[in-house]
């Protein structure tokens, strides 16, 4: 598996029963960042984006078949402490390092309930966006950061709140692949998306694929997309089309 999704809730019961204990795996900058959050939500969001990334880098190393020196692995090689991991930027690329050894490309996102972490172990530009369906003005939002060809599709579909936010989720994951501001964004034609789930941008003569999911469930309704370019030649465009988008559950 070349690039998965990991995604949870906060309101799950495991997380619940282990927010406590979860604490103390934050390393010391995300504690200070936990402690100075006033919104329990946010807080909330932030711990179980980390414990995600914690067991999604462990599938990577188990699937891999990877594994630690023995002196930094004191029980088994799929259990990971906050302190073996530290997170760093590479040019344009997100990175995971574990150990000082084993690197992985990554991508966080986090609204409302939901938290998710997109992770690969091959060297990719990737990003991710998961946004809560709500009710908002969206003829006067759309004015905003659509183009021509948005506005037409999104017209077309009577501005229904599952359109917009497939759009604004592949311009925010689009934002995170590419480093670039949102705002350059507003400016890009993303129309592709409005007409289907899984595709290609072409980003300043840069290829980018996307894949687009409804995680909706029958209490909340939400939306996500992941943009990748391929920046190494192992991996081919049907192995992104078939990104893997897995709900964690202990």
């Amino acid at each position: 598996m070349s690039v998965f999704v990991l995604y949870a809730k906060v309101n799950d019961s495991w997380f619940i029963e282990q927010y406590n204990q979860s604490i103390s795996l934050l390393n010391h900058e995300d504690k200070n960042r936990f402690d100075k959050m006033k919104s329990s939500l946010k807080r909330q969001q932030l711990l179980l984006s980390r414990v995600l990334l914690l067991q999604a880098a462990a599938q990577l190393l188990q699937q891999k078949s990877l594994t630690l020196k023995a002196e930094d692995e004191p029980e088994e090689n799929s259990h990971l402490e906050s302190s073996q991991i530290k997170t760093y930027q590479i040019e344009n690329y997100t990175q995971l390092l574990i150990n000082q050894k084993y690197s992985f490309s990554i991508s966080i996102t986090h609204s409302g309930s939901v938290a998710a972490v997109c992770i690969s172990s091959q060297q990719l530009k990737l990003g991710i966006d998961i946004e809560k369906i709500k009710p908002r003005n969206f003829v006067e939002l759309a004015q905003e950061f659509c183009v021509e060809d948005e506005l037409t599709l999104l017209n077309n579909k009577q501005y229904d709140s599952y359109y917009f936010y497939k759009l604004w989720t592949a311009k925010e994951a689009l934002t995170k692949a590419t480093q670039a501001n949102l705002t350059d964004l507003f400016s890009f034609n993303c129309s592709n998306v409005l007409i289907k789930n899984i595709g290609t941008f072409d980003f300043n003569h840069s290829i980018f694929s996307y894949h687009t999911n409804n995680l909706s469930d029958e209490l909340e309704a939400y939306i996500g997309t992941v943009v990748v370019q391929v920046v190494s030649e192992t991996i081919s465009f049907n192995e992104i089309k078939n990104i893997s988008w897995i709900y964690y559950t202990k």
